[in-house]
């Protein structure tokens, strides 16, 4: 058991350090990391959605578009939702449309129903009535099974390598998303950790924040002003309170942007 979840932890590690190669622009080197790791499975969902996004990615920015495409339809087989930021290099956003095509080509196929064998339209109007037609005269219909596309083009991986659906599917961010207050860009994208703890920060920051303002306001009102020494520290006291509080929030929404670039 141990040994098991040390491996899956390497595995992780790997398509990270891969994936670092790929952000320094060494995309030769992120793709051998990559494709080195096929014979490493089984991987989690969440590892292999970031295998396959990784392996088109590298493919795409190397100019080996129908490999890159073979990749992004693996990767749509195995989470349909998943999209790119409109931000993402052009090579990539092309052959991810490549792959979302062939994908819709294929349920196209498996969703189309044989037509049923027309009558002939050329019978005679006079001579003999031509016997009708029997089971082995009429041609049999065709096969659903042979009405379907080639399959995407995929490249290669070890065999019997298949990734174990443990974990549910995870979107990138992406500034945008990453910029909605309260992390709920980052939920929106099934992030619940990273989300929750966000927006507990930024409200609990804010919230926290307004509350010490209201009550130096309160104290500034207050007719006999500032009497003692006791009563000027409380007041500082909740001065701090404000200014930790809303570099709190600010800082955690800073953060989630930060971190929602670079997703």
């Amino acid at each position: 058991m141990a040994a098991t979840a040390y491996g899956a932890s390497s595995r992780g590690s790997s398509i990270n350090d891969a994936a670092l190669f790929y952000h320094q622009g060494r995309y030769d080197s992120a793709l051998a990391r990559l494709e080195a790791m096929g014979s490493q499975g089984p991987f989690k969902r969440r590892d292999s959605l970031s295998l396959y996004q990784y392996l088109g990615m590298a493919s795409a920015r190397l100019g080996r578009d129908s490999q890159a495409a073979g990749y992004f339809t693996t990767l749509l087989g195995m989470d349909s939702l998943f999209q790119f930021p409109k931000n993402e290099d052009p090579q990539v956003l092309q052959a991810f449309a490549e792959a979302r095509d062939r994908k819709a080509a294929e349920a196209r196929s498996e969703t189309k129903i044989p037509s049923a064998i027309p009558l002939s339209a050329t019978a005679p109007l006079s001579g003999p009535v031509p016997a009708p037609a029997t089971s082995s005269t009429l041609s049999p219909p065709p096969d659903p099974l042979a009405m379907r596309g080639a399959p995407a083009e995929l490249a290669p991986l070890a065999p019997g390598w298949s990734p174990e659906k443990t974990a549910p599917p995870r979107g990138n961010i992406g500034i945008a998303l990453g910029a909605v207050p309260f992390g709920a860009g980052w939920l929106s994208r099934n992030r619940v950790k990273p989300g929750l703890t966000l927006g507990l920060l930024q409200a609990g920051g804010i919230g926290l924040s307004l509350y010490a303002s209201h009550l130096q306001t309160r104290e500034a009102n207050d007719i006999y002003r500032v009497r003692d020494d006791k009563e000027r520290a409380y007041i500082q006291t909740w001065q701090w309170v404000q200014i930790v509080s809303l570099s709190t929030a600010v800082g955690a929404y800073l953060f989630s942007l930060i971190a929602a670039a670079g997703d």
